[in-house]
């Protein structure tokens, strides 16, 4: 079931910071941007992961004075890598523009459940930041390690309805932060045709 968050994540207030540098004042002034009158008074940063490109911190929040009932008790940072290569490469490529106008663009509109965004900020040299909604107990998934059978089956679910939201979408195809570009079929040889005779009658390509 779709979740569709009604939200502006694009606040001028929260400036991009890095993770090292996230405080009690810039949580407060991104929860406040969303209506939740609320005042982080201290916090704790727990590492969820180090992808390929980016890193990932949960925030665990305490509030000073009165804390109104829809205040989150954790949020969910993301930042650029802290590795040089892999930041590089998340820049040059468009990805970390794309992720976060994703945030601000497309997720009201996508078929699947995706975190509330608080903060969906980039700045010119394309360094950026996410804070989002805390889906826990839910867990992030490990490439390397894999998953189970079921688990599988529910994403290749959820990565259905996604594509179906915004299939032959062609407002989204104009997008000028869009990292992938139609593929020019034409030019591709048919991927079968230099197999055939080689392979067994029950492969089939699907």
């Amino acid at each position: 079931m779709g979740c569709r968050h009604e939200v502006d994540a694009a606040d001028p207030a929260a400036a991009v910071v890095a993770h090292q540098a996230i405080s009690a004042e810039w949580l407060s002034a991104a929860l406040q941007h969303q209506g939740i009158a609320a005042v982080v008074g201290d916090f704790t940063v727990e590492t969820i992961s180090a992808g390929q490109l980016g890193e990932v911190r949960r925030c665990h929040l305490r509030y000073s004075g009165r804390c109104p009932p829809q205040a989150p008790t954790s949020l969910i940072g993301k930042f650029p890598s802290a590795d040089d290569v892999a930041a590089s490469t998340g820049r040059r490529l468009g990805i970390y523009r794309a992720e976060v106008m994703f945030y601000r663009e497309l997720a009201a509109r996508a078929a699947i459940r995706t975190p509330r965004p608080d903060v969906a900020a980039i700045d010119d040299p394309h360094n950026f930041v996410l804070l989002l909604e805390d889906l826990a107990p839910a867990t992030a998934g490990d490439h390397l390690r894999g998953c189970a059978v079921a688990d599988a089956r529910k994403a290749w679910r959820e990565g259905a309805r996604l594509h179906a939201a915004f299939w032959n979408d062609d407002t989204l195809a104009a997008q000028p932060w869009r990292t992938c570009r139609p593929a020019r079929r034409a030019s591709i040889p048919p991927p079968w045709s230099h197999r055939r005779g080689r392979i067994s009658t029950t492969a089939i390509p699907i």
